[in-house]
């Protein structure tokens, strides 16, 4: 996997944010679980709310970069400054259960300066794009993301 460039540090934050909350109460099936935190994830994104994204990430975080959680809220507060504006987009392609209490999450996230309202509306966006592969485990009555690897996205791969 490759080091996704700055810019592209908050479709990193939202794929880590997939399947991070229990937002969806104990009585909802762990998949349903895990898409009901992408409206709360993306609000957060996009509104700099820094304290509650790391509330989702596992303690013991770790990623393939070699980030710990710690090393992850530096890279977030730095993006968060450097970009007063963050716009999402999210496509889900699967969300496996392994195990009672963990999960993987793959995702294409799209990121940009200005909103993007339709998936065709990406060809004239500036807009980073990146596969997410996410790790994560229910602890506490709540997905925590654990572990994080990505890479590059082509706008085909979304549409």
């Amino acid at each position: 996997m490759i080091e996704p460039p700055r810019a592209a540090t908050a479709s990193l934050l939202l794929g880590l944010l997939l399947g991070s909350a229990g937002c969806g109460g104990p009585a909802l099936p762990p998949e349903e679980q895990i898409r009901a935190t992408l409206v709360a994830a993306e609000r957060h994104a996009q509104t700099h709310e820094l304290a509650a994204l790391l509330e989702l990430i596992a303690p013991d975080y770790a990623d393939t970069q070699g980030r710990d959680k710690a090393a992850l809220a530096s890279l977030l507060r730095f993006h968060f400054l450097r970009n007063p504006r963050i716009h999402l987009l999210v496509r889900v392609r699967e969300i496996e259960v392994d195990a009672p209490g963990r999960a993987r999450v793959e995702a294409l996230v799209a990121t940009a300066g200005r909103p993007i309202p339709l998936l065709e509306a990406l060809a004239e966006t500036n807009a980073d794009l990146l596969w997410v592969d996410l790790e994560l485990a229910r602890r506490d009555d709540a997905w925590a993301v654990t572990g994080a690897r990505w890479e590059r996205a082509r706008l085909e791969d979304l549409l």
